[in-house]
């Protein structure tokens, strides 16, 4: 019986040491974080949260968003390619706070991060969860380090199943797709920033799980989408679904996003 006793403090020694020397392997790429944004009708949920997405050194800003309950972009990564710094706007991301509010038929939540490792490179993300879809954008806040930005491209993934797209270079906005399932999917900019020429325009390009945003560059100088400076305001960019394409297009979400 004693032996017996010691063979089992023994074993519970151990893997306690065990779940001790593993827990940073079992963290790693779980969502950390997490915040939610609901429609008002319960029919779309956004979560927002920083995870580490496969084969990459840094975490990075994430998003899903679910339509009735079912996933309708699966985990997509945000970001803003910052020329001549490193990593990403978004990569490496050390979570500050987050505000809650509501308007006029949506509920919204800013998240507000600063990019571990800068020299103060901050990044805020707006949400909008509206009761025909969703909406996020970029908030920058001033800086030294970004005071005067230069973007060169966006990385706003939109993950939904894109294999029987026709093949061709890039997809204009607002583009519209059949998913099934689900319905018709759009995904679309919006807000003043969105239609104005100060900004560039944006494409839609395949990527490995879906789609990716695609800037266009500017003519003086090719490694540049946008020069600018902060404290900025990215233009929203919009995913709904619906039934029928209809739907979309009277859609109270793009009407409400000035």
């Amino acid at each position: 019986m004693l032996a017996l006793a010691l063979l089992n403090r023994d074993r519970k020694g151990v893997a306690l040491l065990l779940s001790i020397l593993l827990s940073p392997l079992a963290l790693q790429g779980q969502q950390e974080d997490e915040r939610r944004v609901v429609s008002p009708n319960g029919q779309f949920e956004f979560r927002l949260f920083v995870a580490q997405p496969d084969g990459t050194i840094f975490s990075r800003i994430g998003y899903q968003v679910f339509f009735r309950g079912k996933p309708l972009i699966t985990t997509s990564w945000m970001g803003l390619d910052i020329r001549d710094q490193e990593p990403f706007l978004g990569e490496n991301p050390g979570f500050m706070s987050s505000d809650k509010a509501s308007g006029d038929h949506f509920n919204s939540l800013v998240a507000h991060y600063m990019q571990n490792g800068s020299l103060g490179r901050r990044l805020d993300v707006e949400i909008r969860a509206h009761d025909d879809g969703v909406a996020f954008r970029y908030v920058i806040p001033k800086s030294t380090p970004l005071e005067d930005i230069l973007i060169r491209d966006e990385a706003t993934e939109f993950n939904l199943d894109a294999s029987h797209l026709p093949a061709q270079p890039d997809f204009d906005l607002p583009f519209t797709v059949e998913e099934p399932g689900i319905g018709w999917v759009e995904i679309a900019d919006a807000g003043s920033e969105a239609r104005s020429p100060a900004y560039p325009r944006t494409y839609l390009i395949r990527s490995g799980h879906g789609m990716i945003t695609n800037l266009a560059r500017s003519k003086s100088d090719p490694s540049v989408a946008f020069a600018g400076k902060t404290p900025l305001v990215w233009p929203w960019r919009v995913v709904l679904a619906g039934p029928d394409r209809e739907r979309l297009v009277q859609s109270e979400t793009l009407k409400n996003l000035k």
